[in-house]
């Protein structure tokens, strides 16, 4: 019988307080002493580290820490299929000649090393009951159950498929078929799976019950142990059990099971355990009695069919033939087939399971350690089923918490470790019922509630829009490839971005902002003045004496251009120059969709660009590029206008400064990208703040103008403990304001801003929206596209309201010199424009910064 429980630590590892200092090096050699064999596959550390960097040459620049997502294909496994491939032929196994016979006899003999090396399945006493059908993965074979089950519908005798609500979307997907044949559906607890149900009792019409042998979000195991509880309490019902999770680094042991108690259905994904070969998986099933009966046929799946009426056809009796229409990837198979042959240590599942195990036990143990300087912790960990004895997997779900218990935003934290080098996963796992209605206790209503307000699966949302809660957790996972430096690596990481370890200073509160008519009321100036052409790249301050032109959508040729990607980025950040390290070709504009931001694409702010009104160009400088060069007045192109997704809207544009602009920005972003400019009375588009009338804007985020003063600037300087203060550029604000140089003027309290509802700069009125909120872009350095934690930092723990980080505020341009100004253009700012408050903001909706 195969073990799948992990080892016991040797000896158990000191516990340091988590106030004294941490030194990795010495962690690491106490871990060494106490794992033992238990890690490293009891080849010693350093024959380990020699093995791995033989095997996995990709991972040497990287900390990868998301193996349960995808482990890294080792090389020896590759080169195995290639010089096989290089000496024998293999072709179609429908055939009859020699190559196809040799495709047959090794697509067989994978079928026996699946049943033997992955579920313990080892004697052909063992194996007789079972079939292997070859899929395209886990989701594959659970459509395939899905399509092939014989539903009932509910009038012939109740609800007919039950699911464990903390599993994986895919096996979820199940109750689809269920549904559009006419079954009812009932998701359970796990509570309400021990309790048990009255099953049918129909052999016809049998129960399907599915659960996930693994928590692919949070490690938790339910193994096989379930379903025997199932099996013997509820009789006659099938058991459906995802393994997709589970396999990656340990064997389902089928072979230590009664038959009567065994599952009926088991799938999984072979790229999950060894990397590749991707589209590839398969679904364990019985031969007899044949259950799934799915409508569609093809080439191989029967032994007869007419051509027409009466349309009949006979599906072959062998399961897996009946099951696995067309041709199969015999190459594919061929290559798991290899792999599963292989003698390296790396290939056994019962070696990565005590590696795995031991990596996991450590890394839990030190997360668990880590505390602010006020003893709350920096981590939660995540379980799918609390209060439940189950095993862990090396799979870890968690949340980084701040110094007041709040969750930190998870793509905030992935970002930061991308930054870094770090590889991990974040949001919702495609798992709701863990990540979001398990972990942060989100109901059906108010999911739907987000979507609603255009919230969905991998988008950079952190937080629901009324209750502030989080949209997702983080996950680490280990596999074959992982090390103790990859755990220590991580653990650094949080240490050094994510614990506060001195209390906060206490928040300056500014004084009561005085009367409108006071005399104390300070004097104000518009002490800076900023547009940014391109939206996301870096700014173009406006000196004086220039003064800069008023539009309905805010300032001249501000945000007017947008860089876009050629398809829509994951949240795991897939625009990157890791894909496309030597990038040149331009993308097709029929292609072009999602807008490219500092947020995931850092470099941006090295990009800059100008407006020259006498040449009436756009200039674009870059360090290491040629200037280019565009007209601003130049022709609208002959092809048709493309609508862009900003926040929740579209945007009108057009195509601008063709090959030559795209082939520019590609070669410095290093991934392909394409230049959009505005459309020229596009509209359609407006700020989004409760209870305010609409201000047009154009590719903004929120509003036409932001709004920053340098009081609140200084006043976050002060709380930083660094010596090199933050520029307000990092705020990328159009309007700062400051006090009138003169010797009668009052200092203008730091955040005064947040109080104001109207000013005036110069003869123009302006009204103020709503607070700003910010995200990781303004720990972007400006001059370097290098990203810190600061200041958000220190954002989060001082001005942090109703869960926002808020700093600066949004406005809209209503008219000058006592008239409306009715949507046309004029009128123009500039530095040193006097600038008066015209009366004080209630609390209002908070927008997003650019």
């Amino acid at each position: 019988m195969v073990s799948t429980h992990p080892p016991a630590l040797p000896k158990p590892l000191p516990s340091p307080s988590p106030f004294t200092s941490w030194d990795p090096a010495r962690v690491r050699r106490e871990f060494l002493e106490s794992a033992g064999d238990g890690y490293g596959y009891g080849l010693g550390d350093e024959e380990f580290s020699k093995l791995i960097a033989e095997e996995y040459p990709s991972l040497r620049d990287t900390t990868y820490l998301d193996h349960a997502a995808s482990p890294p294909a080792p090389l020896s496994a590759l080169h195995s299929l290639t010089s096989t491939l290089s000496t024998m032929l293999y072709s179609n196994p429908h055939s009859r000649s020699a190559s196809s016979s040799r495709s047959a006899a090794a697509i067989s003999h994978a079928r026996t090393q699946v049943l033997s090396s992955l579920l313990g399945l080892r004697t052909p006493e063992q194996q007789a009951p079972w079939d292997v059908v070859f899929t395209s993965g886990s989701t594959g074979s659970l459509r395939m159950v899905g399509e092939g089950f014989p539903w009932r519908a509910d009038a012939e005798g109740g609800a007919q498929f039950r699911y464990l609500r903390q599993a994986h979307t895919s096996l979820v997907g199940v109750r689809g078929c269920a549904l559009a044949r006419g079954s009812s559906v009932v998701p359970l607890d796990l509570e309400e799976v021990e309790a048990g149900w009255t099953p049918s009792g129909d052999p016809e019409r049998p129960d399907l019950f599915a659960y996930p042998a693994q928590c692919n979000a949070t490690g938790q195991r339910l193994g096989l142990g379930l379903c025997r509880r199932v099996k013997r309490r509820q009789k006659g019902t099938l058991v459906l059990v995802d393994a997709a999770a589970w396999l990656g680094t340990a064997v389902l042991d089928l072979g230590g099971v009664p038959l009567e108690e065994a599952p009926d259905f088991v799938v999984g994904s072979f790229y999950k355990i060894f990397g590749f070969p991707t589209g590839l998986g398969f679904l364990l099933l019985r031969r007899s009695p044949p259950i799934l009966h799915p409508p569609y046929f093809g080439g191989g799946s029967i032994d007869h069919l007419s051509i027409s009426a009466p349309n009949f056809s006979h599906p072959s009796p062998t399961p897996h033939k009946s099951l696995e229409p067309g041709t199969p990837p015999y190459l594919s198979i061929l290559s798991l087939s290899l792999t599963l042959s292989s003698r390296s240590p790396l290939s056994s599942l019962p070696l990565t399971s005590s590696h795995t195990s031991t990596l996991t036990h450590f890394a839990i143990r030190e997360l668990s350690l880590l505390r602010h300087w006020n003893s709350l912790p920096v981590i939660r960990i995540h379980r799918a089923w609390p209060g439940v004895e189950a095993e862990q997997g090396p799979t870890i779900g968690f949340s980084v918490l701040d110094e007041r218990g709040a969750p930190v935003g998870h793509v905030e934290l992935e970002r930061l470790a991308g930054e870094r080098g770090m590889q991990i996963r974040t949001g919702g796992l495609c798992n709701t019922g863990v990540t979001l209605a398990g972990a942060w206790g989100l109901g059906d209503e108010e999911l739907r509630g987000e979507w609603g307000r255009g919230r969905k699966c991998g988008d950079d949302e952190e937080f629901t829009s009324l209750t502030h809660k989080p949209l997702g957790i983080a996950r680490i996972s280990f596999g074959a490839s992982s090390r103790i430096d990859d755990v220590l690596i991580f653990l650094s990481f949080l240490r050094r971005f994510y614990i506060t370890s001195t209390p906060p200073p206490p928040p300056s509160l500014p004084p009561p902002l005085p009367p409108l008519a006071s005399p104390s009321t300070p004097a104000l100036v518009l002490a800076g003045l900023t547009i940014y052409p391109i939206k996301s790249c870096a700014g173009q301050p406006i000196p004086p004496p220039t003064r800069w032109a008023l539009t309905p959508h805010g300032l001249a040729f501000d945000r007017e251009w947008m860089l876009v990607s050629p398809s829509p980025p994951s949240s795991s950040s897939s625009c990157s120059s890791t894909f496309f390290p030597h990038a040149t070709s331009t993308p097709s504009s029929a292609c072009a969709t999602t807008p490219l931001t500092q947020k995931r694409h850092p470099r941006m702010a090295l990009i800059r660009p100008s407006i020259n009104l006498r040449s009436r160009t756009l200039r674009v400088q870059a360090l290491g590029m040629g200037e280019l060069v565009l007209p601003l007045d130049a022709d609208p192109p002959s092809s048709p206008g493309k609508e862009m997704r900003v926040c929740l809207d579209s945007a009108p544009t057009l195509s601008c400064g063709g090959e030559e602009a795209d082939a520019w920005f590609t070669s410095f972003l290093g991934i392909p990208c394409q230049l959009r400019r505005f459309s020229p009375g596009g509209g359609g588009r407006h700020s989004h703040f409760a209870g305010q009338h609409n201000a047009p804007i154009g590719l903004s985020n929120e509003s036409p103008f932001l709004l920053i003063s340098q009081a609140s600037v200084d006043a976050v300087n002060a709380w930083l403990p660094s010596t090199s203060p933050i520029n307000p550029s990092v705020f990328r604000a159009n309007f700062l304001l400051s006090p009138a140089p003169s010797p009668s003027s009052h200092t203008i309290p730091p955040f005064a801003e947040d109080s104001l509802t109207r000013l005036t700069i110069g003869p123009h009125k302006f009204t103020v929206l709503a607070p700003c909120r910010r995200c990781r872009m303004v720990c972007v350095d400006p001059p370097t596209g290098e990203v810190g934690r600061e200041p958000l930092g220190v954002l989060g723990r001082m001005r942090k309201r109703k869960g926002r980080v808020e700093f600066g505020v949004h406005c809209c341009w209503e008219g000058g010199d006592g008239e409306e100004r009715k949507g046309e253009e004029g009128g123009t700012v500039g530095v040193g424009d006097r600038v008066e408050v015209g009366g004080w903001l209630e609390e209002g909706k908070v927008g997003d910064e650019d």
